[in-house]
Formats: C-alpha cells, sequence, structure tokens
C-alpha cells in the first residue's frame, strides 16, 4: 500500500513539473505579462449563481444583494488584476535591462515582491 501511494505521488509531482515547464515554455506572444485572474468569467459564474437562486426563492432583494455581490467581487478582482499586470511589466522591463547582471536582477525581483505586496 505504501508503495502505492509513494508512486502516485511521485507521478503527481512529474506532472506537476511538467505542467510547470510547459508553462514556461509557452511563447511570450501567447502569455500575457501577467498572471489571468478570470475575472469576467468568474463575474459571469456569479450572476448566473444569482440567477439561478432568483428562480428558486422569488425574492427580488435578495437577487439584488447577490448581483451587487458578483459587483464588488469583479470590481476586487479587477483591481488585483491591473496591479498584477503593472507589477508584471515593470519586473519584465527591470530584468530586460538588468541582463545578466546578477545583483540587478536581485533588485528586479525585490521590487516586483514588494509590488505584489509580499
Amino acid at each position: 500500500m505504501k508503495s502505492a501511494i509513494t508512486s502516485a505521488s511521485i507521478r503527481s509531482e512529474y506532472l506537476l513539473t511538467a505542467l510547470l515547464l510547459a508553462g514556461l515554455l509557452i511563447s511570450p506572444a501567447f502569455a500575457g505579462p501577467g498572471p489571468d485572474y478570470n475575472c469576467e468569467k468568474s463575474y459571469s459564474q456569479c450572476q448566473a449563481s444569482c440567477d439561478n437562486s432568483a428562480d428558486t426563492s422569488k425574492n427580488a432583494k435578495a437577487y439584488q444583494k447577490c448581483l451587487d455581490q458578483c459587483e464588488k467581487a469583479n470590481r476586487s478582482c479587477e483591481q488585483r488584476q491591473e496591479k498584477a499586470t503593472a507589477c508584471a511589466e515593470s519586473f519584465q522591463s527591470c530584468i530586460s535591462e538588468a541582463a545578466g547582471d546578477e545583483k540587478a536582477m536581485e533588485g528586479c525581483r525585490k521590487a516586483y515582491r514588494s509590488c505584489k505586496g509580499d
């Protein structure tokens, strides 16, 4: 039993490594400058959930409150997306200027972490 668990664990580690490497190999032309929080998709799903709840509850106030929460969550998501994109763009610019200077690269990394709020 232990070897089956270990085998599965090793396979999942290999899969995770493969996925990470695949993500790193995506051409910059196809990858955005930063993480994609899928705000629009989350917003649509939230609205659909409100619609489904409205069908069962028939409560207009609850429906509007649900939609308001979707709006609030979407605004927050979009703000996080904008900040993450700005940080990533700044980092990309910084590392291209650092071009192999390890001290400058570390400064870029530190600035990126600070920008993200880490």
